[in-house]
């Protein structure tokens, strides 16, 4: 019995002895996969911090183009989330764009990227341009603005199409996506509040631009 019970004693040491490198092993692989973790991490919030400072002077910008360019280039890089976050931080319009791509997976983002994307989409305001036939139109079109941002909308900017573009003979507001059409049409009522009883909307087909972008074209006859 004695020897049955030191030959026992002996297998199990033996199997421990065996095991150990194993075990060895696996702690050491398993400690070097969490910080190669934690170095990768540390290293995308590096250089996440290095483009945000690279562009800093874009996304503070007064231009929504030029915040445009800044979220678009942060997807480039591979940090869907980070534009998504800055975009929701700013409730930026100008970054509805970047935000239906991420959400439709156009930039190839996946998971808690595409979801961030997906749930702003319906926070941010549309963008309505606004485009005068004279320079005489300013101070109305100035007014127009003031009234339709005030019920939410974004209006980046007003640009005088004379020499550039043929005027409508009527007020209108261009939409270029079915899922606007109930936007246009609410600005086209104030529109008519403001006095420019004309105004009416309609689809551009032909012409590509995206979700959320309409534009307002003033008739010649407006003062």
């Amino acid at each position: 019995m004695a020897e049955q019970s030191t030959q026992a004693r002996k297998a199990w040491w033996e199997v421990a002895s065996a095991l150990t490198p194993l075990i060895v092993g696996i702690c050491v692989t398993g400690a070097g996969v969490y910080f190669t973790q934690v170095y990768n991490f540390r290293q995308l919030q590096l250089n996440q911090l290095s483009a945000l400072d690279k562009f800093r002077n874009l996304l503070v910008s007064d231009n929504p183009e030029d915040r445009e360019f800044a979220y678009q280039s942060f997807t480039a890089l591979g940090y869907e989330s980070l534009a998504i976050r800055l975009i929701q931080l700013k409730q930026d319009s100008a970054g509805r764009g970047v935000a239906l791509e991420v959400a439709t997976g156009a930039t190839g983002a996946t998971g808690p990227a595409k979801q961030e994307a997906s749930a702003i989409l319906s926070k941010l305001p549309p963008q309505v341009y606004i485009q005068i036939a004279a320079e005489s139109q300013l101070s109305t079109a100035q007014a127009i603005r003031s009234t339709i941002q005030q019920q939410g909308y974004a209006v980046p900017g007003i640009e005088n199409i004379a020499g550039k573009a043929a005027p409508p003979k009527n007020t209108n507001v261009r939409y270029f996506n079915d899922g606007d059409k109930a936007v246009a049409e609410a600005i086209v009522s104030l529109l008519r509040q403001a006095g420019i009883m004309s105004a009416y909307s309609y689809r551009v087909s032909g012409l590509k631009a995206r979700p959320g972008s309409l534009e307002i074209w003033f008739s010649p006859d407006i003062k």
